[in-house]
């Protein structure tokens, strides 16, 4: 009697370390699975944004925006460096401490005005600017403050594109070299949901013909190039892009323009009066 017991003892210890066994293999299995499985890694919500903002700062014939995910900063574009007080205080008072990605469209001093400062003042992690060398003062100190502060630089000579928390930003440089820094400049369009944004520096006439061949489609919010001024491809271009918000870095468009947006029933803001902020979930884009 007493061996028969033994042997039951046995025989339950025995069951216990086989299917303790069968567990870890099976556990093991999964876990090699999910590793080699991208399809299988769960998604975290919290990488994503709910809503952006972006604000086109307040100044006039100048350029200074500011998107805002989550805890992502994207910069682009600095103004002038006149307005240098402006734009710092307005990046603290937007609680602004790390910026991502400062995109600086071309070397001009209304563009790239206060990149210097900013980069100074805050915790900049990538910058992404046009191969154009202009040869001016501002531009070198910005590139030895990039140099000093060990920042990543990407000079960009093909279209480049990364996500910022469930934000896309496609950027295309120029395809050739122009002798105007203008029309050097980058085209950034954001993708947020359904919702575009058409960032355009200040590209003019032969630029546009090319942006334009990209056919990038109908946007929400453009923010229109070379402050407003109108040129042979400026209507082909509107006519493409179907803008229903369009920010002008002025304090007026040339006057065909105004016709156009007129006719359109084009809503129409302009930074030299105030500071025009949108915030929009990825399907409805709303004002103030």
């Amino acid at each position: 009697m007493e061996k028969t017991v033994k042997k039951n003892k046995r025989r339950k210890v025995n069951g216990k370390f086989l299917f303790i066994g069968i567990l870890v293999f099976l556990l093991g299995a999964y876990l090699i699975f999910i590793t080699n499985n991208e399809n299988a890694k769960p998604v975290n919500l919290e990488e994503y944004a709910n809503s952006i903002d972006v604000y086109f700062l307040k100044m006039d014939e100048a350029d200074a925006t500011v998107i805002i995910n989550n805890d992502k900063v994207t910069v682009i574009d600095t103004g002038l460096s006149e307005d240098q007080e402006y734009v710092i205080n307005r990046l603290k008072e937007l609680n602004v401490e790390k910026i991502a990605y400062l995109i600086l469209t071309h070397p001009d001093k209304d563009h790239i005005g206060n990149a210097s400062e900013i980069i100074k003042n805050f915790e900049v992690e990538t910058v992404i600017q046009s191969t154009h060398e202009k040869g001016s003062k501002i531009q070198d100190t910005l590139d030895t403050t990039i140099l000093e502060n060990n920042i990543t630089n990407l000079m960009l000579n093909n279209a480049y594109s990364f996500s910022s928390s469930g934000v896309k930003y496609n950027i295309f440089p120029a395809s050739q070299k122009y002798n105007k820094s203008n029309n050097n400049s980058l085209v950034t369009l954001i993708t947020f949901g359904t919702t575009k944004i058409l960032m355009t520096g200040d590209i003019e006439k032969e630029r546009i013909e090319e942006v334009v061949a990209l056919d990038l489609g109908s946007c929400d919010i453009l923010k229109l190039p070379h402050h407003g001024r109108y040129n042979d491809n400026s209507i082909i271009f509107l006519d493409m892009v179907k803008p229903q918000h369009v920010v002008v870095t002025a304090s007026m468009v040339d006057e065909p323009l105004a016709t156009y947006f007129n006719d359109n029933q084009t809503n129409v803001y302009y930074t030299a009066n105030n500071e025009v902020h949108f915030t929009t979930d990825g399907k409805e884009v709303k004002v103030g």
